[in-house]
């Protein structure tokens, strides 16, 4: 059987491993593993870059070996010691080099052939998959698509115009096209544009004013102590295995709530105080720590692996439901901000080295110079940088790679309704509007964000990877 896997970041690598230790002594296999880059299993979110900017998750909950969640941990113990805190928010280059050395052995087997070129086209054949690159065409009877990011989002069409960087990525490339005698805007102020200030600051010593254009408010919540030994969390994959299925939305949030108050943590109070990431609340984040916040995000991120199987549990009306009530606050909770970067961020806030401007509604160009329209004023600037994700829209995505917009002309993939493109679940089968399910053809990664709920995630995306190639085996063993 030939295997092809497209793309060998974090997903590709996991689901790699998942093949390789889930595939039968029976079956003759060979993978083919395409990526221009050498660098393996980290891709685009943990590539070789500046070492500032860090993490976005605990290093508790990044252990790439999901029956040892102190991996990471007793990795950092030897390689990085100052680092090996279970709450600590390491450099994303470091976790990088955790992943490449965790999966380099995979790489190595002999039924595995890595080809370092870009996949332009996958075209389907009357028995499997014709791939093309600039060097090779071959065929293959299964193929991975496991493709990484989508693009960047380009809500104020800047796209191409000069002075503007739409993909601050790999900073350390990006932000050398600066010009250090004039200011710079950036639009957004999540991890992204954290990552993009403190790079500025602390690796070009950077001196002119840095501004952070938003439409409301600018942070999620600040991550706050977790040595918790004793959450109680009943909702679980044996609390999901006793429902009746399809699982009703008021049933799970009545079990939530029921949690809560097993933990003691009073939601209006979190509400309250923490449902809004104004500056007043996140300065408050930051001066104590708060026991029941502490709780909450503790909680969420115990719950975190099981969140695609309760969310594609639901009906498909009521997964409307808990986009529309419940999303955004768990997100906001749970997307928790490293103090450290936010107590830099206040610091040059408060001695006027960077600024929030708050009510952006709309950028213009002319006369070399960007014209930003918020509510009450407006701004000039000469350099912007885009900080505003990810566009899971492919239907607005500024640009699409090669690969992508020949399988969609082609009707081989097909929007989700939400965002991202459709896939079944858990297999990760590709569906088409006009084709249905897709034979032998498999996507994994963040552009299925609109069915994982939660793909730009390390620890999702490794047991997605693992139970896709488990799953593989398991269904199309008669190959």
């Amino acid at each position: 059987m030939k295997i092809a896997i497209v793309g060998q970041g974090l997903s590709g690598a996991s689901l790699l491993r998942s093949l390789i230790e889930h595939a039968p002594k029976s079956v003759n296999y060979q993978i083919t593993v395409y990526d221009p880059s050498e660098q393996l299993a980290s891709g685009f979110a943990y590539q070789n870059d500046s070492g500032t900017p860090l993490m976005n998750t605990a290093v508790r909950a990044l252990s790439c070996q999901l029956n040892n969640s102190q991996d990471l941990q007793e990795w950092l113990q030897i390689h990085h010691p100052h680092e090996a805190n279970p709450n600590n928010f390491i450099p994303r280059l470091l976790y990088g080099q955790y992943l490449n050395q965790a999966y380099a052995k995979y790489y190595q087997s002999e039924n595995i052939i890595t080809r370092h070129e870009e996949v332009l086209a996958c075209q389907q054949q009357e028995k499997g998959y014709l791939l093309t690159t600039s060097k090779s065409k071959d065929t293959f009877d299964v193929v991975f698509l496991a493709l990484g990011h989508p693009p960047y989002a380009d809500y104020y069409g800047l796209y191409g115009c000069k002075g503007y960087i739409h993909n601050p990525y790999p900073l350390s490339q990006k932000l050398n096209q600066l010009n250090p005698k004039h200011a710079v805007g950036i639009i957004g102020s999540g991890l992204t544009a954290i990552d993009i200030a403190r790079t500025l600051k602390h690796d070009y010593n950077w001196q002119p004013i840095i501004r952070f254009y938003i439409q409301d408010q600018p942070f999620h919540t600040v991550a706050m102590p977790n040595n918790f030994t004793d959450i109680i969390r009943n909702i679980n994959e044996d609390w999901l295995f006793e429902q009746n299925l399809p699982l009703s939305l008021g049933c799970l949030v009545d079990q939530f709530k029921k949690d809560m108050l097993a933990n003691h943590i009073d939601l209006h109070h979190i509400t309250q105080n923490f449902s809004k990431g104004c500056h007043q609340s996140i300065r408050q984040q930051l001066a104590a720590d708060d026991i029941q916040l502490s709780k909450l995000q503790r909680y969420l991120w115990d719950l975190n692996p099981i969140l695609p199987q309760l969310y594609n549990a639901l009906l498909p009306s009521e997964r409307i439901q808990y986009q529309k009530k419940y999303s955004q606050f768990i997100k906001h909770i749970k997307s928790q901000m490293p103090r450290k970067s936010l107590c830099e961020i206040y610091q040059w806030f408060d001695s006027g080295e960077v600024d929030f401007i708050n009510g952006l509604k709309k950028i213009s160009t002319g006369q070399e110079k960007f014209l930003i329209t918020t509510n009450h004023q407006e701004f000039h600037e000469v350099q912007l940088i885009n900080a505003t994700g990810f566009q899971h829209r492919i239907d607005l995505a500024p640009y699409l790679p090669p690969l992508i917009k020949q399988l969609w002309d082609d009707k081989l993939i097909s929007p989700h309704p939400s965002h991202g493109l459709q896939v079944s679940y858990p297999s990760s089968q590709v569906v088409s509007i006009d084709k249905g399910l897709i034979p032998n053809l498999f996507l994994i990664g963040p552009w299925i964000d609109g069915v994982l709920l939660t793909s730009n995630d390390a620890n999702i995306t490794i047991r997605h990877a693992q139970r896709v190639g488990q799953n593989f085996w398991h269904k199309n063993i008669r190959l």
